[in-house]
């Protein structure tokens, strides 16, 4: 039972109003590895629940066994993977992923202090690429290893949060829309019963 409540609270999302602020400012301020690893989780969680809107079955039950050990949601790598066969990301995106969660994993497996001054992170980190076209941010200036690896991690975890929220509303619209279907339905059904009511 602790294994599984552990577990869960790998995944909670941030609380806008609570969290959001507080979590950025450890990101930015604290050390390469917290950084690292806290940009990577928050990019793994925007992007699997990105996936887990997209299934037709979405209960409790079923979605905690997609996160369950070797399930399709148990690692970055296979959300990563997940995300690109449902075509929910494209292939740049889908090898950016991949480069930010080799990035995590050193951080996050070694025992040695390494920062993004390491050589082979700081390599890693170019082969990030995020498309960013509003200004005044742009990304093609920026060549700190951590800045680009921070802000390109924020940037992905902001653009699946957004289409999360807006296939939640197209989720909202059409079961009214199909609320909306039933409801006429029984009025017509209701209308037909009096009128045969009357005929008799």
């Amino acid at each position: 039972m602790a294994k599984r409540s552990l577990r869960k609270l790998s995944r909670d999302a941030l609380n806008p109003k609570e969290d959001r602020a507080l979590f950025y400012q450890e990101a930015m301020s604290g050390s390469d590895r917290s950084a690292a690893i806290m940009m990577g989780a928050i990019v793994e969680n925007a992007l699997g629940s990105l996936i887990t809107l997209h299934l037709k079955r979405r209960d409790k039950n079923t979605i905690e066994a997609l996160y369950e050990r070797d399930g399709p949601l148990s690692t970055f790598f296979s959300v990563i993977n997940l995300a690109y066969a449902m075509g929910l990301i494209n292939k740049p995106v889908s090898e950016s992923l991949h480069s930010i969660r080799r990035i995590r994993n050193v951080f996050a497996h070694s025992s040695r202090p390494h920062t993004f001054a390491t050589r082979e992170i700081g390599a890693a980190c170019t082969k990030i690429k995020v498309r960013y076209r509003e200004p005044p941010l742009n990304l093609k200036i920026i060549r700190n290893p951590r800045d680009i690896y921070v802000i390109s991690s924020a940037i992905l975890a902001a653009r699946f949060s957004r289409l999360s929220a807006a296939r939640s509303r197209q989720a909202a619209e059409k079961a009214k829309r199909r609320i909306k279907q039933i409801e006429d339905k029984i009025t017509r059904l209701k209308a037909l019963q009096r009128g045969s009511h009357h005929k008799s």
